[in-house]
């Protein structure tokens, strides 16, 4: 039941800041200017050590997409999502790590507006907001990472 309050507090909180967008979104680059307060999620590891942000073409975009839908099957990860990979809102962000190149794929519940200049950051959720990093160089995919479940308040409470 919490599970599903969630979900559905989530839905009603990205849709609104999708409406007010105004456009559809699957898969975007996301702008650099999003990140002038920081990258960071607060239910979900990000990955450490950033250096720089680079912006993210869609040509680079498009070819890591790809790449992302089969690595998630090859490997039995989309199991572990809610939905179908390919039904979540994705943005794509660059980033450095020294002087290697990576993109971190941040996912959530598909919008009906342009996600391409406010990061995406949703608490708890669980299996419906993901992010996994993909470095440049390797042409690999490291560290999925799923959100935190807001537990039962009351669970375990002896009344």
């Amino acid at each position: 039941m919490t599970r599903k309050i969630v979900a559905l507090l989530a839905v009603l909180v990205c849709g609104d800041m999708a409406r007010a967008a105004g456009r559809s979104t699957t898969a975007v680059a996301l702008k650099i200017g999003a990140f002038k307060d920081g990258f960071r999620n607060c239910s979900r590891e990000t990955p450490q050590g950033i250096t720089g942000f680079w912006q993210v073409s869609q040509s680079d975009v498009d070819k890591t997409d790809t790449a992302l839908m089969l690595h998630l099957e090859r490997t039995g990860l989309a199991k572990k999502l809610h939905d179908p990979p390919s039904s979540y809102g994705r943005q794509y962000l660059g980033y450095n790590r020294g002087k290697r190149r990576f993109i971190y794929v941040n996912a959530f519940l598909r919008l009906s507006g342009d996600a391409r200049s406010v990061y995406v950051r949703a608490c708890d959720g669980g299996n419906l907001f993901w992010g996994i990093e993909y470095d440049v160089q390797s042409g690999l995919f490291g560290g999925l990472e799923i959100n935190g479940v807001m537990g039962d308040p009351l669970e375990g409470l002896k009344l």
